[in-house]
Formats: C-alpha cells, structure tokens, sequence
C-alpha cells in the first residue's frame, strides 16, 4: 500500500506541480500565435489529448511504446540505438507514464494561454 501510493504521489507530482507542462504549453501557445504556417496542425496535434479519451490515448501509446513494432523503438533503431521495453520495465516505466501524463497536460495549459 505504501509503495503504491508512493508511486501515485510521484506521478501527480510530475504532471500537475510539473513546470514542464506548463512551460511547453507556453512556448506551444506563443508558437500559434507567431502566426506560424502549421498553425491548425500545431492546434490539432497539442490539444488532441485533452480531446480524446483516455482509453484511446493509452492504446494509441501503447502501441508507440510496444518494445517489438512501437513507433519510439524504431525512431531509435533508425537511429542507430536500441530498442527498450519502455512499459514493461520497472525502472522505465513509472518515467514513461510521467512523459505521457506532461505531453497530455501541455495541451490544456496551452489551451489556459491562449484564452488569455
């Protein structure tokens, strides 16, 4: 029970108190207001996981971080460096949940942004 809710502090730590999240979101949010060319794609792709549902955004991560076919192990194959079995190991895992929970926290912040 201890190192349960150990592990639950952790991750709330990482993605609400996290000034990752809101400093992507900032700099995501001033990027849209640049006038940049990708304007409706950059919108699209930071706010989609404050869109989608929870269960879609774990399969589509599960997918991505698969150790065999997953889209993050072969960017690092192409790259010349080794896969990781990110989920399924216990010292990658708990980061790799924490990365998940700011990338999904970094579209509401922007969101914060830009309404001002």
């Amino acid at each position: 029970m201890a190192r349960t809710m150990k592990i639950s502090a952790m991750k709330s730590a990482a993605v609400i108190l996290a000034w990752g999240a809101v400093a992507l979101g900032l700099g995501v949010a001033l990027l849209i207001q640049g006038g940049a060319g990708l304007r409706s794609w950059y919108r699209t792709v930071y706010f989609l996981p404050v869109r989608a549902t929870l269960i879609a955004m774990a399969i589509v991560w599960e997918f991505m971080l698969h150790p065999q076919f997953g889209l993050v192990n072969g960017l690092l194959r192409a790259a010349g460096l080794q896969g990781h079995s990110w989920l399924q190991d216990r010292g990658t895992a708990l980061y790799s949940l924490c990365a998940i929970g700011v990338w999904q926290a970094t579209g509401f912040n922007m969101v914060l942004f830009l309404a001002g």
